[in-house]
């Protein structure tokens, strides 16, 4: 029965395209459900000197890894050694802009801080704390709607968290405490500005002097005497200065609360010797005058670039070695 025949084969034919139709549209949304789940799931490392600029994986100092999430880039910030140094999500990696909730840790791996950035500035309810998990500061920066639009420029201008950090706008009550948990001073803020406050001594008394709303740490005679005595004290490693090698090596340590220097790590590297020399260097320093905020002396990093530059003549010139 050919025309029996021929119904059933157009029939079986429309239903077959139908069935390729539906399983086109099925494996299409099975693509569009496994793109989805590789880009939510999909983690970028990216490698970072001691400056915070892209290098390779054998120069860094520094890794981060993102991954998209709902619509915002979720990023960790490690150090070499594979300690987290931050916790943050960001609407923009390219420029940097932070938009959410951030949490800062100390090398210890306790927080050092929490709160809400958005467009780059920090809004909302932060807190800092010491290593040992005390509470530091408490307070509050203006919401978003309040910052100028000048502000915001500047600060999706500059991405640095550091330079963003200036531009964010305290107000309210802020608190600030000893490392032992006793208060150290309440401040209130109206634009930035202190409009009132309080201090006390670490013992719950009242200081006789005015204090310190805040100082930079600072070595003993000031910024001159640095000066001489990295002059004076400093050896340029005899296999560089032969080979001609010159640049500036970029150095950051800890002054503690009590003067005391700690932690110095290169930065930015000239040589391996060299980079050693201005490790010893800074070890070698006398304790400075500590920093102060809000009438406590607190512990601050500093940044300290060092620059070797060899006179490097022709051989004939040369003078001999000693």
């Amino acid at each position: 029965m050919p025309g029996i025949e021929g119904k059933l084969y157009f029939g079986c034919e429309k239903i077959e395209k139908m069935m390729i139709k539906y399983l086109k549209l099925l494996g299409l949304v099975v693509v569009l459900l496994a793109a989805n789940t590789v880009s939510a799931q999909d983690t970028v490392t990216t490698w970072y000197d001691g400056l915070w600029k892209e290098t390779v994986e054998a120069d860094a100092q520094y890794f981060r890894e993102a991954w998209q999430e709902d619509g915002l880039w979720m990023v960790k910030d490690y150090d070499k050694n594979g300690s987290i140094q931050m916790n943050g999500s960001y609407s923009s990696l390219d420029p940097d802009v932070r938009s959410g909730n951030f949490i800062y840790f100390h090398e210890n791996g306790s927080k050092r801080s929490e709160g809400r950035y958005a467009k780059n500035v920090k809004v909302g309810l932060w807190f800092v704390w010491y290593k040992d998990g005390t509470l530091s500061d408490k307070g509050t920066y203006e919401e978003l709607d309040a910052y100028p639009s000048g502000t915001l420029q500047m600060a999706l201008a500059h991405p640095s968290s550091a330079e963003n950090d200036t531009l964010s706008i305290r107000r309210g009550e802020w608190e600030y405490f000893y490392e032992s948990g006793k208060i150290s001073s309440r401040i209130t803020w109206e634009h930035n500005a202190p409009v009132d406050i309080a201090y006390w001594e670490e013992d719950g008394s009242i200081p006789y002097e005015e204090p310190v709303l805040e100082m930079m740490p600072e070595f003993p005679g000031g910024e001159d005497a640095l000066m001489h005595f990295l002059g004076t004290n400093v050896w340029y490693p005899e296999q560089d200065k032969a080979a001609g090698v010159s640049g500036r090596v970029v150095i950051q340590f800890t002054v503690e609360k009590d003067g005391s220097i700690a932690d110095p790590q290169v930065l930015k590297s000239v040589s391996p010797t060299i980079d050693a020399e201005c490790i010893r260097l800074v070890n070698s320093m006398p304790n400075w005058i500590p920093g102060v905020q809000n009438n406590r002396p607190v512990s601050v990093e500093y940044t300290l670039p060092i620059g070797f530059k060899a006179n490097v003549y022709p051989a004939k010139h040369r003078k001999p070695r000693r």
